[in-house]
Parts: structure tokens; sequence; C-alpha cells
């Protein structure tokens, strides 16, 4: 009697469980074609976002080759072919000039009266350099200007950057670099969607590299000119002790803005070229 309840349960079991199975086996192919298209979407876009991103990175690298171009602005830093140099000049050495001829009066009354020693001698041959200097401005910020513009256009030009590209030039020449980085286990990557995906980051990195290498290249005009401008105040300022250290300001902003130029084209060259060999290394290889 056992036996038959026992039979009669398996017999109820297997049908009850035929249903579900009959239904997962309907339902595995289902299952595998949302998979498929699921997949697919995914990949497309993947891909979609890897090829935008490779083409901003292009624009982006356009943009700075355009901004390291000599031609980007055809007005000189400190020549008097621009007309904001030209006019600021004009203003500030007209008003050092007049304040030098006060102080230079100011001189010859203490003097005339006695009044004066040491330090008055000391300020009238600082004044008297500084006179001379003021009006020779562009001449001497143009000598340091070119200085650094031969260095920042040895690395940018013809003998630094190839072809005026700038690092790695196209989504290919990305793809095979991490590639390359990946067959010699630098980087590992679970499928290829983290590959795309790593492209992409890769992407945007190297285009906000080269957006804040474009907005240096472009400001560093801006500021120099600003800089030459205010060039005859801070070579009065230097005549007295007490504003020597506006002066000291002034010519340290002046540099800085001057090599930062060739500072931010050494690490373009620099990064250009190992792109380029580890490029090379992987079409060598392949």
């Amino acid at each position: 009697m056992k036996g038959k309840k026992i039979a009669l349960s398996l017999a109820a079991a297997n049908l009850l469980l035929l249903p579900g199975l009959a239904f997962a086996e309907s339902y595995n192919p289902i299952a595998r074609a949302i998979e498929s298209v699921a997949t697919f979407f995914l990949n497309a876009l993947l891909d979609g976002l890897r090829l935008v991103s490779g083409a901003i990175a292009g624009l982006a690298s356009s943009i700075l080759n355009l901004v390291l171009s000599p031609n980007f602005i055809s007005w000189s830093y400190t020549g008097s072919d621009n007309p904001v140099v030209a006019e600021g000049l004009k203003i500030t050495q007209s008003f050092v000039n007049m304040a030098l001829v006060l102080v230079l009066v100011v001189i010859a009354f203490t003097t005339i009266l006695r009044l004066g020693g040491y330090h008055t001698k000391e300020l009238l041959r600082n004044l008297i350099i500084v006179a001379l200097l003021v009006n020779f401005v562009p001449v001497i910020a143009g000598v340091i200007v070119d200085a650094s513009n031969i260095i920042m256009y040895y690395f940018v030009g013809g003998d630094g950057i190839s072809s005026g590209n700038i690092i790695v030039r196209s989504i290919l020449e990305w793809s095979l670099t991490l590639n390359f980085l990946e067959q010699k286990n630098f980087v590992t990557y679970s499928s290829d969607v983290t590959e795309t995906l790593a492209i992409i980051v890769f992407n945007m990195v190297v285009t906000f590299v080269l957006f804040i290498f474009a907005f240096i290249f472009t400001f560093r005009y801006v500021a120099i000119w600003v800089l030459v401008i205010l060039a005859p105040l801070a070579f009065a300022a230097w005549i007295l002790p007490n504003t020597k250290g506006l002066w000291n300001k002034w010519w340290n902003q002046f540099l800085q803005w001057c090599f930062v130029g060739a500072t931010g084209a050494f690490f373009l060259y620099l990064a250009d070229h190992v792109a380029n060999n580890i490029t090379t290394a992987q079409n060598y290889e392949g």
C-alpha cells in the first residue's frame, strides 16, 4: 500500500514538473535572443562612444596644433604691429616718464639745498638707469620672449612633434597602444567591453589634457601682452627699496609665462615620442 502511494506521489510530481521543464526549455532560446540583442546594443553604444570620444580627442588635438602654430596670432608679443601692446605701452611709458621727471626735480632741489646724501645719489643713479630701460621695453622683453619661443617651437615645430600632430593621432593608434600594453602585461582586460571602456576613458583623459594645454598656450599670449604693458611701471618700482618687491613679482611672472611654453612643449614632445615608439613596436611585432 505504501509502495503504491509513493508511486502515485512520484507520478504526480512528474506531471507537475513536466510543464516547468518544458517552459524552461522553451525559455532558453528567448533568453539567449534577448541577451544577444542587449549585447548588440551595448556594443553598438560603446563603439559609438569610442568613436565620438576619439573624434573629440582629434578635435582637441587639431585645436592645440592651431594654437601652437606660429601663425595662430599674427601680432607679435612686443612689436608695434600689436595694437594692444603698442597703445598700452604708450600710456604706461608716458605715465612713468612724467613720474621720473617729478622725481628728478625733487632730487635736484635736495641736491641744491644739500639735503641729500648717499641715498640721493643712489636714487639718481637708479632713476637714470630706469629712464633708459623704460624706452627700450619692447627690445628687452622681445629678446626674452624670442628666446623662449625658439625653445618652444623646437619641440613643437619641424624638429619636434612630427607633422605638427600631438601625442597619438587617431583612435586606431590608441587602440594599438592599449593592445600593446595588454600584451606586455601592463594592463589586463576581462572582456571586450572592458577594453572599449578603457579606450573611452583614455580618449577622455587625452581630450582633457589637450584642451588644458591649448588653454595655457592661448592664455600665454594675453599674459605676456599684459606684462609687457606693465613693464615700465615695474621698472619704475625698481628705483625705490620699498617698491622693489613689485618689480620682483613682475619679473618672476614674466619669466614664468615666457618659459611655460617651452616647458609644456617639452612634455608634449616627450609624450608624442613615447606613444610613437609604443605604436611602432606594436606594428613591428604584428
